[in-house]
């Protein structure tokens, strides 16, 4: 089973695309219009079957990593605007068993980039866990960390300030400082 986001439609101005209904944002002549959805393979048979997770347009998917290519439930993924421009503003955690969503929307004129799920110390469930993103405020130009708790997901738990901006939809990823490896002669 694969699970992502798929745009159905991706060439902007195609006269065989429907008939947009709300401004979708662009890059280019790729339309990002992506909404989540599930690919299950028999591999036995070699068929594929797919089917779409919900109607909220949703980018960059992202799960608790120490599960890539297991089985998992929870997904954090930001909302894309109703706008031109690709932002996005809200966080929304979907779960994949019972299809249910939650969604935390921004402050007007803040907007979030890709979540990352950092697993508490010594924790073994999937949702027993952090999830943080950079938000900016589009008037400002600030930018803070927002800190959500995976399992009791809603308001943020914590909001820091950020010395300074940071574009959005930054990639991050979340390593554990005794993870990475001293350099230059450094320790940690």
């Amino acid at each position: 089973m694969l699970f992502g986001c798929r745009i159905a439609d991706p060439l902007f101005g195609d006269p065989q695309n429907p008939t947009e209904r709300a401004p979708i944002p662009s890059i280019g002549l790729q339309r990002l219009e992506p909404y989540l959805h599930e690919w299950r393979f028999n591999m036995v048979t070699g068929q594929t079957t797919e089917r779409p997770m919900g109607d909220t347009l949703l980018e960059f998917p992202r799960m608790d990593n120490r599960l890539l290519g297991k089985a998992s439930r929870y997904t954090f993924a930001p909302r894309v605007a109703h706008s031109a421009t690709l932002m996005f503003d809200a966080l929304v955690k979907h779960d994949r068993e019972t299809g249910k969503e939650i969604t935390y929307t921004y402050p007007r004129g803040c907007y979030g980039g890709e979540a990352v799920v950092c697993p508490r110390t010594g924790s073994t469930a999937e949702d027993d866990a952090y999830v943080v993103t950079f938000v900016t405020h589009e008037s400002t130009d600030e930018s803070e960390l927002y800190v959500w708790s995976a399992r009791e997901f809603g308001e943020p738990i914590a909001r820091a300030k950020i010395p300074q901006r940071v574009p959005l939809g930054y990639h991050a990823w979340w390593v554990p400082a005794g993870d990475v490896p001293p350099s230059n002669g450094e320790t940690t």
